[in-house]
Parts: C-alpha cells; sequence; structure tokens
C-alpha cells in the first residue's frame, strides 16, 4: 500500500567504513537521548551521523536549542552534555557525502520514525522506505511491533543478521537500550555478501513497485469504505 515510496536510487555497493549511519533532523528529548548515548558509548567516529535539532516547522536548530533539550529531562547525561557543547558544533553533522552514499558506507542503518512511544498504533515514513530499497540492513526505532509489520508485507528485514527482538519490547525506552546494543555487533562484510544483499534490496524495491501499481484501486477501496459504499 506504500507503493509511492519505490524509488530509483543511484549507488555503487561497496564495503562499508562505518559501523552504522543515523540521521535526526527532528529534536526532542529522546532522540537527544541517543545522541547522548552516542557519546556515551564513542560511537560518533564509528557513524555516519546527523542531528539537525529541527522543528515541525523544518526550521534548524543550534546549540540554544541543543541546551533546551539537556534540561527538558536529560540532565543524566551531564558528562555527555558538558563534552559536546565543549567539542561539537550544532547543528551536528558529521559526513558530507550524499545521504545515499552514507547509507551504502555503513554497515546498517538506524532509523528514527516519526513517532515511537504512543500505545496500539504503527506509523511508517519515507526514511524506513528508503532504507530498505538499499542493500543495508535496518535498525528501527519506532513503535513497538513496526519490524514485524515489514516482515509480514513480505519485505527482506535481514533477520539473520540482526536481532530484531527488540521489535517486541513494549517499552520504547527499552526498546533503544537493546537498539543500543545492536549497533556495533560485527557485520563480516565480504563481496558474496555485496551481492547477497543487493538480492535482497532488489526483492524489496520489486515489492514496492507492485505496491504501486495496487495503490491506486487501494486508494479507491479506502475512499469507498470511508462513503459506505462497500
Amino acid at each position: 500500500m506504500f507503493g509511492f515510496y519505490h524509488e530509483s536510487l543511484n549507488y555503487k555497493n561497496q564495503l562499508p567504513n562505518k559501523k552504522f549511519c543515523c540521521f535526526v533532523r527532528r529534536a526532542c528529548p529522546v532522540r537527544q537521548s541517543w545522541f547522548y548515548f552516542f557519546i556515551r558509548h564513542d560511537l560518533l567516529d564509528q557513524a555516519h551521523l546527523s542531528y539537525l535539532l529541527g522543528n515541525l516547522e523544518l526550521v534548524t536548530g543550534n546549540l540554544k536549542h541543543f541546551e533546551e533539550y539537556y534540561f527538558a529531562g536529560n540532565q543524566i547525561f551531564e558528562k555527555e552534555h558538558t563534552w559536546a557543547v565543549a567539542n561539537l558544533t550544532f547543528p551536528y553533522k558529521n559526513f558530507t557525502i550524499p545521504k545515499v552514499d552514507a547509507i551504502i558506507d555503513s554497515e546498517r542503518s538506524l532509523i528514527f520514525e516519526t513517532f515511537f512511544s504512543e500505545e496500539n498504533i504503527i506509523t511508517f515514513s519515507h526514511k524506513t522506505f528508503q532504507a530498505l530499497q538499499l542493500p543495508r540492513p535496518v535498525l528501527i526505532f519506532g513503535h513497538k511491533g513496526i519490524v514485524s509489520q515489514f516482515r509480514d508485507w513480505g519485505f527482506d528485514m535481514y533477520d539473520d543478521i540482526i536481532d530484531h527482538s527488540y521489535d517486541l519490547e513494549p517499552d520504547f525506552i527499552l526498546r533503544q537500550q537493546l537498539i543500543l546494543d545492536q549497533l556495533t555487533v560485527d557485520i563480516n562484510y565480504t563481496e558474496e555478501l555485496l551481492q547477497n544483499f543487493e538480492q535482497r534490496a532488489t526483492h524489496n524495491q520489486n515489492l514496492l513497485k507492485q505496491y504501486k501499481k495496487e495503490w491506486p484501486m487501494f486508494l479507491e477501496t479506502i475512499y469507498k469504505q470511508i462513503k459506505g459504499l462497500a
């Protein structure tokens, strides 16, 4: 049903240099806690990372906003915050290559979905669908069950590579900790594995392409249900 997210992405599949990538535009106390954990576990140099401190109006933030989200419940990270203010520039971004290239240059992608703490719903956005169309495993910080939903729709979620048991954890804070544990687990990339991942990406691309064809009919069915015609 999300076929409109199908893309034709240009990239060269090659051995990655970073452990993971994570691109964060919006700011909130939880997202900022992730950034502190990256510092605490000495992960900044092991990843392609951005934290733009943006808001709902797409306005990028700065050090002032970084300070505000520290005092919004993140004081347990005093050491990490003090170090960040002294050593980093905000908004933060430690790579200059295009985002798609940054994903390919990473062993796995960490996706922060737009929503993650609400109960009894699952939401999705473009960022996850784009990552699934590239030949890299993904970890998704979203609602409980988001990985299971993608799996049910037929997407290859690299279950033999990534431990997605975090997907069953109802507490998003504990879910965060379980995902953190997965970020630096070694993935032994070889030329053979690159080819294997390319096949998985092609499968996910073709699945979205098929959904793209089905989208108009699906939308018409939903419209009729809303109008009470079906």
